[in-house]
């Protein structure tokens, strides 16, 4: 048997038109050649350029269609994935949204996945057997996450605007304002799911996907650690565990 060959990826945006011979048409002929046995997304598949369910959707649709990751859907036995800010709908936003079940159903269809009422799009699949197996766990950080301790503009779509929320996350961290911030990311079910998933028999190695930063000290991006009550708990249930995390937008594919 093949041993477990996962790939993973995040921040992929496609321009409105895809020549065939745009740069980033290689990254998934580049993964195929791999042969995994899963591809994972992190977040951010697709960035809409609105805000609306409808636009949602529509950019959804575009990337099943779009060639080089048509040909991965139909090559790849598996494509598991969360959300991230973008694939949520909109720069830096969460729980704040509306039609939260609109956009998780949209990102299940997305992923092939049945529609569901719990709220997010967290899951959790054990891929491979005996020692080469992985458990595979997908956090939701957008459907329940609250407002950043200072809001976050990056979402108001005028320019230099992310960079100015960007510039309010590190004043917050630099003057230290917000350290007993206690906003939530995960929201009560999704803790007591995450739980009951990291108290579970071991298979393998397990990995835990969040969207966003966790262990990063960058103040710059989000991350757990704008949400410090989060924070701690969060690397006390996940000490012994492998992360990957995604929203690291420095190379897209």
């Amino acid at each position: 048997m093949a041993p477990l060959t996962l790939a993973f990826g995040s921040c992929h945006r496609i321009p409105p038109s895809f020549p065939s011979s745009w740069p980033l048409s290689s990254l998934f002929p580049s993964i195929l050649s791999h042969s995994p046995s899963a591809f994972l997304w992190l977040g951010d598949a697709v960035y809409p350029p609105s805000p609306s369910l409808s636009s949602l959707r529509e950019s959804l649709s575009t990337m099943r269609s779009f060639p080089p990751y048509a040909e991965l859907l139909s090559s790849v036995p598996l494509v598991l994935g969360t959300v991230d800010d973008h694939d949520h709908g909109l720069n830096d936003a969460g729980r704040e949204l509306p039609d939260l079940a609109g956009r998780r159903d949209a990102y299940l269809e997305f992923l092939g996945e049945p529609s569901s009422e719990q709220p997010g799009v967290y899951s959790s699949r054990v891929l491979g057997s005996g020692a080469d197996a992985a458990r595979v766990i997908f956090l939701d950080t957008r459907h329940n996450r609250d407002l950043h301790w200072l809001p976050s503009v990056g979402g108001v779509k005028l320019p230099l605007f992310p960079v100015v929320a960007a510039f309010g996350r590190f004043l917050t961290s630099e003057l230290g304002l917000g350290s007993g911030y206690a906003g939530r990311v995960l929201g009560e079910e999704q803790w007591g799911w995450l739980e009951g998933e990291l108290g579970r028999e071991p298979e393998g190695v397990t990995v835990v996907v969040s969207s966003i930063q966790v262990l990063t000290t960058n103040p710059l991006v989000e991350s757990w650690g704008h949400f410090p009550k989060e924070k701690v708990s969060q690397v006390r249930a996940e000490r012994k565990h492998v992360r990957r995390a995604g929203d690291r937008a420095g190379r897209r594919g």
